[in-house]
């Protein structure tokens, strides 16, 4: 079985991976085309470019270009940045904010004078301005020099930059296979007017190009609204002209993506059904009157009630029953081990589960030592004492502590939750404009996906086994958890490189890990209902609770004068409720019964229940290795 799931996990992501390299081939393609007909597309000679700024920070650019082509071709295209990084003006000094959508609008375009047929085209994070020539740019070369005069004029819209409302940061010109004219001894260089709004100081303008500022190179002038600058275009790659501005320089507006708010409006209906959910079948404070003593059930039925599941470690408390009959001393070896002594056997009327039980600690002779089972050696002993506790829950089956409907309440409330980053994940995918990180949405959606199957095979599993509800919730828990961490690390991706204001998926996406994480380890735990006789109980053992909280010594001391088994009676009832400590305070002058060897009589039923707890296996997680 454990091989099937092995190489399904294997063709699963081996799937993956090739559409991944399916989808990306063409890219890989393109770039190897490109490499191998010639590694530089074009030279530039002296060039300008005149960019104008409004208050809403929208760029009207016009830019006259002089170009020689590396390799016959019709058409030249100019990228400009369609996703940049905010700038802000942080105590006059530039910080990198948010990532914003530059819209690119083309108003014209010439070739040596002649209008060109233009349009511009958006290819993941860059926007391309394409000229079309009707017979072909020529060759450059040196002897004929064939250099065209290329006129570009359009709109860059950076109005959505939200952070950017005290700083300008503009990239005006980002090409990164580009060459220059080495020519008559000079090197080609572009002039850049800016043309500002409103006056403001100069000395927060700046030139930035990768090897550094390169503001003095550039010869960098401010006059009144007016930057001017020319850099040489070996500095030009990837520059940006940065102006830190006084507070409300800009107006910008952020524009959002309307199709947003139906996703929203779908993870806020999928806590609205889980709260709805919640509140029907939520936990109900139970009439709680003081009561002397707890309802003498079964113990491990009594447990069931107070936990809502019978724990298999209140099987100690059985012990605790044959130690009064007389048929077992229990002494206290060191700090954690005991050893149990066999007086007699238990008597007849006992059910088969308990002697099964009783037998197996006593298989090897009349005295159970904890540290004879430890290590290999004990192995075989621990496994019989694990199955002989096992039959006796069975036989003793569980009350039906929950009303109908609990479990598939809490079901239905951590599929719900599932929901939601699937939701989360198709809206990003929907949006997303570059393979790596539609990719990285795709497998996020397969780990949910995995989560929901996983979630099903386990409620196939325990659909009828009436100890489904702590199972079901604690095997929830644990295939969906891992949901976190490759969500997180989507968070972080798209916080650093990916956010965008139009789109606005971040909130989606916070949105959704809170509701997971609220669904999955907080709601179930309110919903919790109990069927009407399993209430009633519960709030005699609450009253039991609240007596032992408000009663003095004195009215202890008084009960047992009346009834010396009463201490004895509530005795295994207090451990199984966590009580035991609250009950050695009220007990303090009371001696350990003869039974008991070696325990602190001062604190004799937390000593008692703690110390049996761990040396009486009952459980594989409690073994003694």
């Amino acid at each position: 079985m454990k091989r099937k799931i092995n190489i399904k996990l294997i063709l699963i992501f081996a799937l993956f991976a090739a559409a991944l390299i399916v989808a990306l081939l063409p890219s890989f393609k393109n770039v190897a085309q490109a490499d191998s007909e010639s590694p530089v597309d074009y030279i530039y000679d002296n060039g300008s470019m005149q960019i104008d700024v409004d208050e809403n920070k929208v760029l009207h650019i016009k830019e006259n270009l002089n170009i020689g082509f590396m390799r016959n071709q019709n058409y030249f295209e100019r990228r400009v940045a369609g996703k940049t990084k905010s700038v802000k003006n942080v105590n006059g000094r530039a910080k990198k904010g948010r990532s914003f959508l530059a819209e690119i609008t083309v108003i014209g375009a010439k070739i040596d004078g002649v209008e060109s047929r233009c349009s511009v085209n958006r290819n993941g994070s860059n926007n391309y301005i394409r000229l079309d020539n009707e017979s072909s740019f020529k060759k450059w070369d040196k002897e004929n020099r064939a250099v065209y005069n290329i006129e570009i004029e359009y709109i860059c819209d950076l109005s959505q930059d939200e952070d950017g409302k005290n700083a300008l940061g503009f990239y005006f010109f980002e090409e990164v296979e580009n060459a220059w004219f080495i020519y008559k001894d000079r090197l080609s260089e572009l002039s850049v007017t800016v043309n500002m709004p409103k006056e403001f100081d100069g000395d927060g303008v700046s030139v930035i190009s990768g090897s550094g500022n390169i503001s003095e190179k550039s010869g960098l002038n401010v006059d009144g609204k007016t930057v001017k600058f020319s850099a040489e275009y070996k500095y030009i790659d990837k520059c940006r002209l940065t102006a830190l501005l006084p507070d409300g320089y800009f107006v910008t507006q952020p524009r959002y993506f309307d199709i947003y708010w139906y996703f929203v409006g779908a993870v806020g209906a999928l806590a609205l059904a889980g709260a709805v959910i919640t509140f029907i079948f939520r936990q109900r404070r139970p009439v709680a009157p003081a009561e002397i003593a707890p309802p003498i059930l079964n113990t491990m039925q009594f447990s069931a009630h107070w936990h809502g599941i019978a724990r298999r470690k209140d099987l100690c408390t059985l012990l605790l029953q044959w130690a009064r009959k007389g048929c077992i001393r229990i002494k206290k070896d060191g700090k954690k081990d005991v050893i149990i002594t066999k007086l007699k056997n238990l008597p007849e009327d006992s059910s088969l589960g308990e002697k099964g039980y009783f037998n197996a600690l006593f298989e090897d002779g009349k005295v159970y030592s904890s540290r004879d089972i430890r290590g290999s050696a004990g192995r075989r002993r621990r496994h019989r004492i694990m199955y002989a506790a096992g039959k006796l829950i069975e036989e003793i089956g569980e009350p039906v502590t929950y009303a109908r409907g609990v479990l598939g309440g809490r079901i239905a409330v951590m599929f719900l939750s599932l929901l939601a980053p699937i939701i989360c994940f198709l809206y990003c995918i929907i949006i997303a404009d570059d393979y790596p990180f539609m990719f990285a949405c795709v497998f996020m959606a397969a780990i949910v996906s995995a989560t929901f199957f996983g979630v099903y095979r386990l409620l196939n599993m325990l659909r009828v086994k009436r100890r489904a509800y702590s199972l079901v919730y604690g095997g929830v828990l644990f295939l969906a958890t891992p949901v976190f961490v490759p969500a997180a690390i989507l968070t972080l991706i798209m916080l650093n490189t990916q956010y965008m204001i139009l789109y606005d998926y971040i909130y989606l996406l916070f949105i959704s890990l809170v509701w997971i994480a609220v669904s999955l380890y907080v709601l179930p735990r309110s919903i919790a209902k109990r069927a009407e006789e399993s209430q009633r109980l519960y709030g005699r053992m609450a009253g039991f609770k609240n007596f032992l909280r408000l009663v003095e010594v004195r009215e202890i001391e008084t009960m047992i004068d009346e009834n010396p088994d009463y201490y004895l009676d509530v005795l295994p009832y207090c451990m199984i409720m966590g009580l035991s400590r609250k009950l050695d305070k009220k007990t303090e002058f009371l001696q350990a019964p003869d039974w008991a060897e070696g325990f602190d009589a001062k604190r004799f039923a937390a000593s008692l229940f703690g110390t049996v707890r761990r040396s009486v296996v009952t459980r594989k997680r409690k073994t003694q290795d």
